[in-house]
């Protein structure tokens, strides 16, 4: 059932280099001959305004010696400290990781930039692959290869996310090494925060339970992509491999289907990723987005032009609001508090008079 999001997972991987790879030849052979003043007119600007913005961001670039110390730096340091951490990961593991982070970030970041699409967890599953088999099971493959992950994992990730980023600080005329100073700052927020969170959420003792709140599906899934790599097909179930390889198949026979079709065919044709992720999380994510899918198609009929800049406003406030509640729900599950449980919110009388 995880073959269709691995098969979802290359062919977008090979969508976004051949998208950049044909808008490279176009540009390159003249096909975007004043190219800029076609990038203008989409955003409505003028000449000047496109220099302007030019001018900003290529006035005040990161030099490259920082970006070569740092690499080295943090690399060094990783090196000494994950081994620490996990004793099944060797130091040149680390070092193995870190010379190929750069490599597979490089692709993932000018696909990401080109088509808002990042497959760094797609990196991030062939490392584990690699690593554990690297590894073996007798030597920890399993502990290596989901440590190895997370590395190659945080350096593609971050690679894509600094893309989109520079990319909105071009539009909005921010200089570059400011928005770098800004990711360094939530970088720094994130290491103390993210583990302060996390001890908040395996304090209610209800991580990883299939039918708690917190089920943290990939988790199992990761560590059954380490054991896969360790051991081989021999630890998959009876005619596993064979359902693995028709929805690989399958899943990419489907998605060049729906590139090949026109949009009027393409559009009744599901997506892989979509039908598999209900096999992963559980049928209540599908009832979800079909009821969100409901919702802005009678938006969309009843006003197209609101629905179209208003959607992504509503649906990142219901993201928002949906992880700002399991922060209480967390503080609940600490003091057993199970659902459903009643929540009610009462005003202050107002004092008398001569009250005192």
């Amino acid at each position: 059932l995880k073959k269709p999001l691995l098969g979802g997972r290359l062919h977008s991987m090979h969508s976004v280099q051949s998208t950049g790879a044909l808008d490279q030849d176009w540009r390159v052979d003249g096909g975007a001959e004043g190219g800029g003043e076609d990038e203008e007119a989409s955003v409505d600007e003028t000449k000047l305004e496109y220099n302007l913005r030019r001018h900003v961001f290529v006035s005040d670039v990161i030099p490259n010696s920082i970006s070569v110390v740092g690499y080295l730096g943090f690399g060094l340091l990783g090196t000494l400290v994950i081994p620490l951490c996990y004793p099944a990961v060797k130091w040149y593991y680390v070092i193995t990781g870190f010379l190929v982070a750069p490599i597979m970030a490089l692709p993932v970041s000018f696909g990401c930039g080109l088509t808002d699409w990042d497959v760094s967890s797609m990196m991030g599953k062939l490392a584990i692959f690699a690593f554990a088999a690297w590894a073996s099971l007798q030597s920890g493959g399993v502990i290596a290869g989901l440590a190895m992950a997370g590395v190659v994992l945080a350096a593609t990730s971050t690679s894509a996310t600094l893309m989109q980023d520079f990319r909105t600080g071009f539009i909005v005329l921010c200089a570059p090494k400011a928005m770098f100073a800004a990711q360094l700052i939530g970088a720094l927020c994130g290491a103390l925060l993210a583990p302060l969170t996390f001890a908040l959420f395996w304090a209610t003792g209800k991580v990883g339970e299939p039918e708690g709140p917190y089920p943290a599906p990939y988790a199992a899934i990761f560590r059954a992509m380490a054991i896969f790599g360790t051991q081989g097909l021999d630890v998959l179930p009876t005619h596993c491999d064979t359902l693995m390889l028709v929805f690989f198949l399958g899943a990419i026979a489907i998605n060049i289907a729906r590139d090949l079709a026109p949009p009027r065919v393409s559009r009744f044709i599901p997506i892989p990723m979509a039908m598999a992720i209900p096999f992963v999380l559980g049928a209540y994510i599908a009832v979800d987005m079909g009821l969100g899918s409901l919702i802005l198609a009678i938006w969309e009929w009843k006003d197209a032009g609101a629905a179209e800049l208003l959607a992504p406003a509503v649906a990142s406030g219901l993201i928002v609001g949906d992880g700002v509640f399991s922060l209480p729900l967390s503080l609940a599950g600490m003091l057993n508090i199970q659902a459903p449980f009643c929540m009610a919110f009462g005003g202050v009388s107002a004092p008398t008079a001569g009250a005192g």
